[in-house]
């Protein structure tokens, strides 16, 4: 791989000019000369974070991931609350053994607000792999990158399973996308959002291996701030306002003064999840993780299943 430094300022860069709206592909010499004078406005933006990420990868290895990331959260935001506006302290959470941590992707802010409070040093995340995350040396190790192929994405599955039964801890986007922040809009809950078929598919192998594994939902909020948010210039597609809104927090520290909220439901048991004749006739995959996504939300939602 080229120089870590060089793939993460590459990848910050190009993702401001994609949030900003400029998009690579257009061969015009007009668009090619705009994307180059962007770039060179977006330097100092681009170079700032960059250091500011490979701070943080550092304080992962000196003194690990908990504290960094509240280092990191705490550059744009004033910390983690729950639901009232309380600070979090971390126990909502089940302490020590297997946990699968199943939360909802607003965007910018949420890992960092949730890996913050979470007092689990051997949390390991499940995540899309990208060059962002191999160019952070330290992050990387705590991470089971997803690539594109289906027989890798099968065996890291696997490979997640395993660290499961031995006691691990695993944070799992089970959306697999940017969501909209619930806080802003109450009207499109997370608790509609469909769940990728790995929750069923660790859910089942870990029960097969004789662990009764614990899945607890977590919903993030009060990422973006509500104005923002809501402002009829942004796309109507929920990536791409997420990354317009992320952009602008990370110029102009919009939500420096604003905590990012964290509420837990209550955890629910794998032997108690597959042992109605429902769960059975759902049988595995997609169905079994519709299933389970929607047992887990009527804790922490309230809705009915």
């Amino acid at each position: 791989m080229k120089n870590s430094f060089i793939v993460l300022y590459s990848a910050n860069l190009h993702d401001m000019l994609e949030a900003a709206g400029i998009k690579r592909g257009d061969r015009r010499i007009h668009a090619v000369i705009f994307r180059f004078l962007a770039a060179l406005a977006f330097f100092i933006p681009a170079l700032y974070f960059t250091l500011l990420l490979r701070r943080f990868d550092a304080k992962i290895g000196r003194e690990g991931l908990r504290p960094a990331a509240d280092w990191l959260l705490k550059q744009f935001y004033a910390g983690a609350a729950d639901a009232a506006g309380s600070k979090v302290s971390g126990n909502v959470f089940v302490p020590a053994g297997p946990l699968l941590i199943l939360s909802n992707h607003p965007g910018i802010g949420d890992s960092m607000a949730l890996l913050s409070v979470l007092p689990r040093p051997d949390v390991k995340i499940l995540v899309a792999d990208k060059p962002f995350f191999r160019a952070l040396p330290n992050l990387s190790k705590l991470l089971f990158l997803l690539g594109d192929n289906v027989m890798d994405r099968a065996r890291l599955a696997d490979i997640a399973v395993k660290y499961l039964v031995s006691g691990g801890c695993l944070l799992l986007y089970p959306a697999g996308k940017i969501e909209p922040d619930p806080m802003v809009y109450p009207e499109v809950s997370p608790a509609n959002a469909q769940w990728s078929s790995l929750v069923g598919y660790i859910t089942l192998r870990c029960s097969e291996a004789g662990v009764n594994l614990p899945l607890q939902a977590v919903k993030v909020s009060g990422i973006f701030p509500a104005l923002e948010a809501k402002a009829g210039i942004l796309p109507p597609d929920w990536e791409e306002r997420g990354q317009r809104i992320a952009l602008r927090i990370l110029l102009f520290r919009l939500m420096k003064k604003h905590a990012v909220r964290i509420s837990a439901g209550c955890p629910a048991y794998s032997a108690e999840l597959l042992r109605s004749d429902e769960a059975a006739a759902e049988g595995s995959g997609k169905a079994l993780a519709r299933y389970i996504a929607a047992k887990l939300k009527r804790s922490l939602y309230g809705l009915p299943v």
